[in-house]
């Protein structure tokens, strides 16, 4: 667990994000810590992604940024997981929320 997390958290390679993010042009993003690890927040158009570390399983997740309006005038937000990947996660996960975002 401990090389997975060397090789996936954004502590530990936020240098590496930053270059990534550029790569896809990405420039509305920023760190914020959720439960003492370290997430990534893009926002893409009008949509918002949170990437984050599931230390346990051992993936990375991307929320997205969804709305609900049942039978009230307020409506409800929530992040829902789209997508994980194990595998090159900081790569695979930053490319998924470009096409993704660009294409809604």
């Amino acid at each position: 667990m401990a090389t997975w997390h060397k090789l996936s958290s954004f502590d530990e390679n936020e240098e590496r994000t930053i270059r990534i993010l550029k790569k896809f042009n990405i420039d509305k993003y920023h760190f914020v810590t959720i439960d003492g690890l370290k997430a990534l927040i893009i926002d893409i158009n009008l949509n918002n992604y949170r990437i984050e570390i599931d230390d346990y399983n051992e993936e990375v997740r991307v929320r997205k940024k969804k709305y609900t309006r049942r039978c009230s005038r307020h409506p409800k937000e929530y992040m829902e997981i789209i997508k994980s990947f194990k595998n090159d996660a900081i790569y695979s996960s930053i490319k998924f929320v470009s096409e993704d975002g660009r294409q809604h």
